[in-house]
């Protein structure tokens, strides 16, 4: 996320924007976007542990998290951890 002041007010005023027509009051106060998808996987060392990257689809995959903030710079990505 931006740290400056300047760069807060920045983004906020761009995601502002960008919501603007002639019918909406744009998005005001909006940070960044997150989002969530799963990755699968083809192959995986972890298949003698069935259910540890199962999906409730019935195959392997990573649940990835990525937020960002308007000009698509990466703030960051998560895709969780072994238990």
């Amino acid at each position: 996320m931006p740290t400056t002041a300047e760069a807060i007010e920045e983004n906020r005023r761009l995601f502002y924007e960008a919501g603007m027509s002639e019918d909406t009051v744009g998005l005001p106060s909006v940070d960044g976007a997150v989002d969530c998808t799963h990755v699968k996987l083809t192959y995986t060392r972890f298949q003698q542990y069935p259910e540890a990257f199962r999906n409730r689809k019935g195959y392997y995959s990573l649940n990835v998290q990525v937020s960002t903030g308007y000009l698509n710079v990466q703030v960051s990505i998560s895709s969780g951890k072994l238990r």
